[in-house]
């Protein structure tokens, strides 16, 4: 396939610093289009860190979790790109002939459409059925559980081919068979601190180090996948494996949605299954089957704990989670999908969503008042910072182009007449004007 690079989103060159130099697809289109190179490509270690994912609630306030997340190397990543997009336009035809194009969300390079589409689609699906059965879901450790014979399977199966071609392997066993080395090891070693000052400096470098520095640190730093299943989160082409990876299960998931006269939608490892009408025991089948569909694809294993069952009603919304899993108490009367809240009537943002706004607004407006509005290399910081990055003064011209109020005015423009997200607009800058106060006043002490 003829590849136009600049139809590949983000083709220049990345601001980080790795092992090698910093390189773009247009300086190295000649090398990684000539699958000779490829195949004998020698690929760098990726860098990874653990990544915080915190989730708000008033219940619980901040809780969170680690995640793994691996960037390559310049010109591996480069190599990453082009191979992801080649796959993503099979994928795309591919999908098309199985009519299951709607299933897959996420990763998608032909969509146009944000994640506010894809739940406006879900919620208004739900209220023209007028009765309905849904069950929210995800997958337990998604991408360090995908089994690399399968998806080895996947991707022949795609390609349509038996076996796949030298560089098509090489780039294959390079995501599974990968090796990594830990961000805060390379840290130490160049004298900076685990931080975001300490990141910055390193990514200064032009590497992070030399040749033969880098053949000493990887016979103790380096950490192997020796196992027959995971791949790295975060490079270009883990969306588009994962995606290729599910082809199968989507497909069962849409004619098992489609027997029902239901919807089925799958945002990476979240997923959603509508089934209207009101029989409680053709939807217990339908979860029956849903989960012999799982237990049918290696690797990919169902989150119980976060798997939620409802029905709707008159505009109303009951969690029936206990039906189907008795062990599982019956929690909110709330249907959560893709950052939005629907409880049969309205539609809102999701708490959680909004608690990471406040939660990032408060700790900046605390670092601020902390140093008493100076940097540590002497700079004054103004609020004129956090009016930018959090309010919709960081939307007029000359500023930023995006921010969390432009994301509320966009689902506002999509879910049209929602009250609850217009609201958010409506009174944010008197609640960062109160955090500042409050702020002032404990720092004052």
């Amino acid at each position: 396939m003829k590849v136009n690079i600049c139809n590949i989103k983000n083709n220049g060159k990345r601001n980080y610093a790795h092992f090698d130099k910093r390189l773009g697809l247009k300086e190295t289109y000649k090398y990684i289009s000539i699958p000779e190179n490829v195949e004998k490509h020698n690929f760098y270690p990726f860098i990874f860190y653990d990544k915080k994912i915190y989730k708000f609630s008033k219940e619980k306030g901040k809780n969170g979790k680690s995640r793994p997340i691996c960037y390559a190397s310049h010109i591996d990543r480069c190599i990453y790109q082009y191979y992801a997009y080649i796959l993503n336009q099979m994928y795309n035809e591919y999908v098309c002939e199985l009519n299951i194009d709607k299933c897959s969300i996420a990763y998608r390079d032909n969509k146009r459409k944000s994640n506010i589409h894809f739940a406006k689609e879900v919620f208004d699906y739900i209220k023209q059925t007028k009765n309905a059965y849904v069950i929210v879901g995800d997958f337990k450790g998604f991408f360090d559980n995908l089994d690399h014979e399968y998806l080895k399977k996947q991707i022949c199966k795609l390609l349509n081919v038996q076996k796949l071609s030298n560089d098509m392997y090489s780039v294959f066993k390079s995501m599974t068979k990968f090796s990594k080395c830990h961000l805060e090891d390379i840290l130490s070693l160049n004298g900076f601190a685990n931080s975001y000052k300490g990141i910055k400096e390193l990514n200064a470098k032009e590497t992070v180090m030399d040749l033969e520095t880098f053949k000493r640190f990887k016979k103790d730093h380096l950490i192997k996948n020796n196992n027959k299943f995971g791949i790295p989160q975060g490079s270009s082409l883990s969306g588009i494996f994962s995606n290729i990876y599910m082809i199968d299960f989507d497909y069962n998931m849409k004619e098992l949605a489609n027997r029902n006269n239901g919807l089925y939608r799958r945002y990476s490892d979240d997923f959603i299954l509508v089934i209207p009408g009101e029989d409680i025991n053709k939807f217990k089948e339908c979860y029956e089957a849903m989960i012999t569909i799982i237990d049918d694809t290696p690797g990919v294993l169902i989150e119980r704990d976060k798997t939620k069952a409802y029905f709707y009603s008159l505009c109303s919304i009951k969690n029936i989670t206990k039906v189907l899993i008795p062990e599982m108490e019956d929690s909110k009367n709330i249907i959560n999908y893709l950052g939005f809240s629907f409880d049969g009537k309205g539609i809102s943002i999701r708490p959680k969503t909004y608690g990471k706004y406040i939660y990032r607004m408060r700790r900046k407006i605390d670092r601020i008042e902390k140093c008493n509005g100076i940097t540590y290399k002497g700079n004054k910081i103004s609020y004129d910072k956090v009016y930018e990055k959090y309010s919709k003064k960081g939307l007029k011209k000359g500023k930023r182009k995006s921010n969390f109020i432009s994301y509320v005015r966009l689902s506002r423009r999509i879910f049209k007449g929602e009250e609850e997200i217009s609201n958010i607009e409506k009174y944010h800058m008197e609640k960062i004007a109160k955090v500042i106060k409050q702020k002032r006043v404990k720092y004052s002490k």
